[in-house]
């Protein structure tokens, strides 16, 4: 199960962040590869994706719309 907070920071680089959202997904559901699925599985009023303070910090993180 998805948990609110970072997931990786510090970086950019698609070779860092690929790789951290591909086993994230796989943590989070094993029977899917595809990277675009995280925010699908998000907590309900989170998203996932770039911190709105960080844009560096990738992680779950609540949605100020709820």
């Amino acid at each position: 199960m998805p948990t609110i907070g970072t997931v990786i920071h510090g970086t950019l680089r698609p070779q860092d962040l690929i790789p951290a959202f591909s086993d994230e997904l796989c943590r989070v559901d094993p029977k899917t590869d595809l990277l675009f699925a995280l925010n699908d599985r998000a907590p309900l009023g989170c998203y996932f994706g770039a911190h709105w303070g960080d844009g560096a910090d990738f992680g779950y993180w609540p949605s100020e719309e709820d």
